[in-house]
């Protein structure tokens, strides 16, 4: 049988490391295992995940008919920011360490080169109009994802819950100052930064007013 020097504690069943402290464990591992094998079952995130990506295709396909309907070249941006999006939500996953920082990183990465993008080819407001609402949109939902796939600590959720106001508040600020002149992207924006802090707070409220509270020393 497997013993844990640290814990003082034997171990049944085939154990790399020792269950309550990780650490080494010493002896022969014990033919049957003590925890009762359970199937892995797919989280509800990834039916959400597919879901997601169908209405994504959806989109951009409507935005393309509509354009070759009407004319005009905006269907290329608006493809372009759902491919974006989907790539920040490719790396954030891949990436190890502190996921909210990761994410607002290459949101803001990916925002100033579209915006460096756009003056470099002329200045025509897609990347304020369309790139900045659509990559927040998709950090929100990014962050919405991640925080149940990584079931992220309450700790994290104060940092999500800061976050997900920034993104709210940016492009909202650009619309008042009447920088913004496509308002639909920013007003969707906005409304699913709102709907991200109802459900924070009508799901999370006490957890993160006890975590608040703790770290404020109030």
């Amino acid at each position: 049988m497997l013993y844990c020097e640290n814990c003082k504690v034997s171990v049944t069943g085939n154990h790399e490391k020792c269950p309550l402290c990780q650490g080494d464990i010493i002896g022969e591992p014990s033919q049957t295992n003590a925890f009762p094998i359970i199937k892995e079952e797919k989280h509800l995130i990834y039916l959400i995940l597919k879901i997601t990506a169908l209405i994504t295709i959806v989109a951009g396909a409507v935005c393309i008919l509509i354009n070759v309907a009407f004319g005009g070249r905006w269907s290329f941006y608006v493809i372009a920011g759902f491919v974006t999006g989907w790539i920040v939500i490719w790396i954030t996953v891949k990436m190890h360490g502190n996921i909210t920082k990761n994410t607002i990183w290459l949101t803001v990465i990916i925002s100033i080169l579209s915006i460096i993008w756009d003056i470099l080819t002329g200045y025509k407001g897609w990347s304020i109009d369309y790139v900045l609402p659509l990559i927040c949109c998709f950090a929100m939902i990014e962050m919405f994802i991640v925080a149940n796939i990584k079931k992220l600590r309450i700790e994290d959720y104060i940092v999500y819950l800061i976050i997900d106001i920034l993104f709210g508040i940016v492009p909202l600020i650009l619309l008042l100052l009447d920088i913004v002149k496509i308002v639909y992207p920013t007003l969707i924006c906005v409304a699913g930064s709102i709907v991200s802090l109802a459900i924070l707070i009508l799901f999370e409220g006490k957890a993160l007013k006890a975590e608040i509270v703790r770290r404020m020393h109030i």
